[in-house]
């Protein structure tokens, strides 16, 4: 979701960076169409989540729910150091 979110915003915030990168405004287009399909999937993920475990906590909940107890708590405590999240690796 984070590498989704990533994409799908950057290309507001640098759309000169894309635009030479890229080389024509047709492939720049492509790329930003492929980051909101991304978004897109990566919502629809979530929402998928929230209907099949509707308990409260978020991504925490999740993953204490498919990987189990420990697993679900390493991942509520990196996510809660922002100088360890797993958004860096």
């Amino acid at each position: 979701m984070c590498l989704g979110n990533i994409i799908g915003s950057g290309i507001f915030i640098s759309p000169k960076g894309v635009l030479e990168h890229a080389g024509s405004v047709g492939l720049s287009l492509i790329v930003w169409v492929c980051g909101g399909g991304i978004c897109t999937l990566g919502s629809m993920c979530y929402a998928e989540l929230g209907v099949t475990i509707p308990k409260s906590g978020g991504d925490y909940s999740y993953v204490t729910e498919i990987f189990g107890g420990l697993v679900g708590y390493v991942w509520l405590f990196l996510s809660g150091c922002p100088f360890l999240t797993l958004q860096w690796f």
